[in-house]
């Protein structure tokens, strides 16, 4: 009895292992840690805003035929006629185990006069205490709809299982009152590797639960058969 078992262990032993790998091997589950990102809800649901110094932020921009969105029917826009910074800002998790992470929008700045200063249109991650832990910022200005593309994978993999901030914050050109820049926002997207989870076949829980009953019936039988042999009480014949 003992030897069909061992042999079916082995099997099972087996068969478990090569699954294990394979799931080690598998493809990676590609995620979007953003939410919203391209504004087709027709709302910031997902974002929060803050304002300038005359109450204007960010924006829900519906495309039109004379002026399109730039990606799909809406993307989001500030178009200041006062001074100051407004802000475009979204929470997001990241995973327990990041394998790659890009970031990635597109943005268009214009600037319809001349103005004696350029725009500053700055890209900022923080962490839970605020500090700021990757900045990147632009002051082109007239631009046409720019896609952006960048690789995050240290800065997520430094802080798997937190809780970021992502945001994006302008400050229009000034030299003439009531005319300044805008900036125009879409597709914006956090997309994250990580790997995927592969459950084990049913065919290797189908052996694990037959050895485990060839292994009861086998232990059951040793200890009826040790428990004969105790209450036999002449010599075992050979």
């Amino acid at each position: 009895m003992l030897l069909p078992i061992a042999s079916f262990a082995k099997r099972c032993l087996a068969l478990v292992v090569a699954s294990v790998l394979y799931a080690s091997a598998a493809q990676a589950v590609t995620v979007d840690l953003i939410t919203n990102g391209d504004f087709e809800t027709g709302d910031l649901s997902g974002w929060s805003t803050s304002a300038n110094s005359g109450g204007e932020t960010f924006e829900i921009d519906r495309g039109n035929r004379g002026h399109p969105a730039l990606g799909g029917a809406y993307d989001v826009s500030f178009d200041p006629r006062y001074a100051g910074t407004a802000s475009l800002t979204q929470y997001f998790d990241v995973p327990d185990q990041v394998l790659a992470a890009t970031f990635s929008f597109t943005a268009q700045i214009g600037n319809t006069f001349f103005s004696t200063n350029s725009p500053l249109f700055q890209l900022s991650v923080f962490d839970s205490l605020n500090n700021v832990i990757y900045a990147a910022y632009s002051n082109s200005f007239n631009t046409v709809a720019t896609p952006v593309s960048l690789d995050l994978s240290s800065l997520l993999q430094s802080n798997q299982g937190a809780t970021l901030g992502l945001q994006f914050s302008f400050e229009p050109a000034s030299g003439f009152v009531g005319f300044s820049s805008d900036v125009t926002l879409d597709d914006i997207a956090m997309l994250v590797e990580t790997p995927a989870t592969v459950p084990l076949p049913a065919s290797v829980w189908m052996m694990l639960a037959g050895l485990g009953l060839f292994v009861a019936l086998g232990w059951s039988r040793k200890t009826r058969n040790g428990a004969d042999i105790a209450n036999c009480d002449g010599p075992i014949a050979a």
